[in-house]
């Protein structure tokens, strides 16, 4: 263990609304992991990883997927100027969670990993098709 990991607080935990049960449960998978001290800091890694994600495939597929995970998961992303999309690879993904959230790289790998595969439960067989075809390789072996 790499002692605990209390990155800053952004916004809170989402409990209302559609899926808000399964958004508690994803954010409570990332709490159980060692390093994690917080719900606000569980709550802004999710946010962080899914935005990242988002952000790297063409906005249809990111309005699909964003149509079924919580609600405001992905909604100010959405909403605002998206950047070029770009492609996300696992070393990319996982520098950005290494230096946002200060993590070791292991730990950092299994966040990520942790935040996709609950993220994934929430996604209809459609989306998580279409999702998996539109991120690198290596991104969509995380999920």
């Amino acid at each position: 263990m790499h002692g605990q990991w209390k990155g800053p607080g952004r916004g809170r935990v989402r409990t209302g609304g559609r899926h808000s049960v399964n958004y508690d449960e994803m954010v409570d998978k990332v709490v159980q992991l060692d390093f994690v001290t917080d719900r606000d800091t569980a709550d802004a890694a999710c946010r962080e990883i899914w935005r990242s994600v988002a952000e790297s495939v063409e906005e249809s597929v990111a309005v699909e997927v964003a149509a079924e995970l919580p609600e405001d998961l992905l909604e100010r992303e959405l909403t605002s100027q998206r950047p070029a999309e770009f492609t996300l690879s696992r070393a990319e993904l996982m520098n950005r969670i290494v230096g946002r959230f200060n993590l070791q790289p292991d730990d950092a790998l299994r966040l990520i990993e942790t935040v996709l595969h609950a993220g994934e439960e929430m996604l209809g067989d459609d989306s998580r098709t279409k999702l998996k075809l539109a991120v690198p390789q290596d991104v969509a072996g995380l999920m």
